[in-house]
């Protein structure tokens, strides 16, 4: 069975890094296990805020407070030419990747998938970030507790 070039490139630059490591006459092995080691050490400093993102998204859901936005920022959205349908998915998906695509889902169901509802969610989900989810992962890893400008203008 053939496989496509692309298949094989994550395993041509694993060679290729073990190779440098021979040629530079380093211990390849170690150097793999200890930048695991520390890749995991990280993945655990952060899973806290990794949880307390997922806690508070499941929460603005749950609790209708994502209605009671949507109600309130309607008016506004709709004079942007955002339609009711997509305000849920505006206020969401800065929160929540996998609920952005719930409901996107959703519209394509509700508008049809050749809607320009669904055009327009499949756009932004396809542009746009988690924001809040980003900067509590990356914040919290780097241990930086005055973002300064950084959310007000990822936001804009």
């Amino acid at each position: 069975m053939m496989q496509k070039f692309s298949d094989c490139i994550p395993a041509f630059l694993v060679l290729l890094v073990f190779i440098a490591a021979l040629v530079r006459k380093k211990d390849a092995y170690t150097a793999f296990t200890r930048g695991a080691g520390e890749g995991l050490r990280t993945a655990v400093s952060v899973l806290p805020y990794v949880a307390a993102m997922l806690v508070m998204t499941s929460w603005v859901s749950c609790s209708g407070l994502l209605l009671v936005l949507q109600k309130l920022f309607s008016p506004i959205l709709n004079v942007l030419g955002v339609g009711e349908g997509l305000t849920a998915f505006a206020l969401l998906r800065p929160f929540s990747g996998s609920g952005a695509l719930g409901l996107l889902s959703d519209i394509c169901k509700t508008y049809g998938a050749d809607s320009s509802e669904a055009f327009t969610a499949a756009v932004m989900m396809g542009s746009t970030e988690t924001l809040f989810y980003t900067f509590a992962l990356y914040f919290g890893a780097a241990k930086v507790k005055k973002t300064r400008y950084a959310m007000p203008v990822a936001i804009i």
